[in-house]
Parts: C-alpha cells; structure tokens; sequence
C-alpha cells in the first residue's frame, strides 16, 4: 500500500480594521475660554462621541469567504485604552465618561461621554483578537484614533464633513425607491477662527494619499501622475471629488492645512490633519440563470441562458459591471458526477446542447465572489515595460484603465 499525506495549505487571513466616528459627532471639539462651554459636549446625552471598530478578515486562499468579523463569536479581547499625556489607562466598565458595548450587533464600540481637557488630546487605542477556526491561529488587531480640543481664542478649528470610512456598493443603493450608484465622494474641508473662515491667503490645505511603500506624496504628485486618476481639487482647496471608479479597492487619504503667514508656515507632522478612507465594497448576493426549460425539444440545439443577480433591494441591473459569469457544461451522468469545461462567458450566452447523453446535460454558472468580482477599474500596464499604457488624444495624455 502507498500512502501520502495531504493537508490543507491554508494561507494566513489578513486583517483589515477601521475605526469609524457615526452619529455625524465630530472628534474635535472647541472650548471657548470665555463662556467655559464645549462644542460638541461630550457630556450632554445624546452627544457622545461614538467610535465603531469594523474588522475584516481577508482570505486569499478561497477557504472560506471574506468579511467583517466585527460582530462574531470568534472576535474577543476586546480591549480599549486611553493615552493622555503619555500615560495609558486601560477602559473598563467603570473608568468614568466611557461605555463599552461587548456584545450584539454593535459589539466592539466606544462612547466616550466626558470632555476633553485643554491642551490634552487623547489617542483611544483598540484592540482585540481573532481565531481563525481553520488554523486556530489568533490575529491581534490594533487600531488608534486621536479626539482633540482646541480653543477658539487661539487656535483655529479644522473640519473634514466626512472623517473616517466611506464604503462604495457598486451595486447601487435605493433612496426613495431608486437604485442609485454612487458616481463621486466629495470631501470638504474648513479651517474657521473665532467663528470666521480664514482667508484663502491666510491659508492652505495639502490633499495625500498613503502609496504602497507607506509614505504619503501629495495627490497628482509627478512620480504617481499614471496611478492617481478621476480626482479634481476646487479652486480655493476646500473641496476634493473623488471618482468612486477610481479608488481600487481602497484608497488611504489625508488633507492636511498649514495656516498664518503663509512666507514661513511650513507643512510638519505637527500640522493639523485629518485622515479618511474610501473602500469598494460588493453587498452580500444571490444569483441565477433563467431562460433555460428543464425538459427540452429533440431538435434544440442551443440554449440560451441569462443570468440574473439578487441583493437586499432586489434585481441588480448592473452587476455585469462588477461580476464575470462563467458557463459551464458537463455530460449527464448516472451517479450524477460530471466533468464541468468552462464553454462561455457573459451575461447571456448561446450554449450547444451536444453534451446531452441518455442521463442528460449539466449546466452550471459560477458567480460566486472569489472568482466571479471584476475588481474595480485599474491602470492597464504593459507586459513588458511595466508601465502604464497612455495614449495620446488631441496632444493630451489619457491613461488607459480597465477590468
């Protein structure tokens, strides 16, 4: 007898997290040194500031399905401390103007129900553990977000409308009983002292992007021209529009302001900043093929099957934008095995019926999100070079994108 081993070769998961501020309260507040008052008050009920962890596990093995993991079972440790001028304190149900939710559908979330002091930003630290059951190799996941106060009198108040993560649905969401997919993100930025926004000569914002060796370069810099694409900055710099078919799969940004006299106000880690991230995102689906009668005529030699894909609202229309359906066919047989050959791609197709046997033809179509997503559009590069491919239109340079 010969024997073999055979194992699973799992690959390890990796771990996407992102800390998001809801309930449209900001994580900067403003005193006032003349009436002693907060804006927002953290203090008063209702206006807390609210902290969602959202942790993803990422599978690039095909082993299971990838996806928040926030809310499981398998997610625990959870731990959040609080690091004050250099001191950390480790929150617990009975650190004072802090609330932990550990269970349910908003497990993992912070509310952080006490002001700041002046001149005291806090950095609130996450963390938590993951098991991956296939291996039980645990995952420790941290994550930082900095709530900062400054005070009127002295400091201007920077604002970003939108901090944190915007998740695009390329298939569209319904408002108002229409499907309606999102084609930009706008972002805006504001810089106000004593209530006043400061004069564009007063002040200027820098909009980066985070790049795949880590270090940010301004978007639209010289050596990332090819890569940085669908983007426009208004005129006086407050507003930035990103196209939602140009993000990839995730896009790091930041905008950061320097402000004063402009001559000597220089751009330094110190400078306030605000940091935000746009991910593509494909809801949960069904899907399946119609147009195909179980029992056909003797003579048909074609079938024409169209598939179809399902969400939380209903038909998705444009999900061949997102998704590849593949076709494939496979001679009957009388235990009902079969050998599948791929025969066609697309949304409906034309298939020969010549596998038909005495036991029939199988017909099956693959959408599953592991093989089927289209990913977002990319830069087309050339085999060779390396290089993204630019044609020339009109004496203007146009990148050539694609899925």
């Amino acid at each position: 007898m010969k024997k073999r081993r055979l194992d699973f070769n799992y690959k390890p998961l990796t771990m996407l997290k992102a800390l998001e501020v809801i309930d449209n309260i900001p994580q900067h507040q403003l005193y006032d040194t003349l009436t002693g008052e907060y804006t927002p008050d953290y203090s008063l009920s209702g206006f807390g500031l609210v902290i969602q962890p959202h942790v993803t596990a990422v599978c690039t093995d095909g082993t299971r399905q990838s996806s928040e993991v926030t809310a499981s079972d398998d997610l625990t440790n959870i731990k959040w401390t609080e690091i004050a001028n250099g001191t950390s304190t480790v929150i617990t149900a009975s650190t004072p103007g802090y609330t932990i939710i550990t269970s349910g559908a908003n497990k993992c979330r912070l509310i952080l129900s006490k002001n700041l002091t002046v001149g005291s930003p806090l950095t609130l630290r996450f963390e938590c553990d993951y098991l991956d059951t296939r291996t039980n190799d645990i995952h420790h996941v941290i994550d930082e977000k900095s709530v900062t106060v400054a005070v009127t009198e002295s400091v201007p108040s920077f604002f970003l409308d939108r901090p944190g993560t915007t998740i695009f649905n390329p298939f569209g969401d319904v408002y108002n009983g229409v499907r309606t997919v999102l084609q930009q993100i706008v972002y805006n930025v504001s810089l106000k002292y004593n209530g006043e926004e400061m004069p564009t000569g007063k002040r200027e914002f820098r909009w980066e992007k985070k790049r795949p060796n880590g270090s940010w370069t301004v978007i639209g810099d010289e050596n990332y021209k090819y890569m940085d694409l669908g983007w426009s900055i208004s005129n006086n710099g407050t507003t930035f529009t990103q196209s939602t078919r140009c993000i990839g799969e995730k896009t790091e940004m930041r905008v950061r302001v320097r402000y004063g006299n402009l001559a000597t106000a220089t751009f330094s880690d110190a400078s306030p900043t605000e940091y935000f991230t746009m991910v593509r995102r494909l809801p949960d689906y069904d899907f399946d093929y119609m147009g195909v009668p179980d029992n056909l005529e003797e003579d048909v030699d074609m079938v024409y099957p169209e598939a179809f894909v399902t969400d939380r609202y209903g038909n998705v229309e444009n999900f061949i934008d997102e998704l590849m359906p593949r076709w494939y066919t496979g001679a009957g047989s009388a235990n009902g095995a079969s050998t599948m050959e791929l025969v066609a791609t697309g949304r409906k197709v034309g298939i020969p019926t010549s596998k038909i046997n005495t036991h029939g033809m199988i017909l099956g179509l693959d959408l599953e999100r592991k093989t089927a997503d289209r990913g977002n559009y990319k830069v087309v590069v050339d085999d060779v070079t390396g290089k993204p491919l630019v044609e020339t239109i009109n004496g203007a340079e146009h990148v050539v994108i694609g899925k």
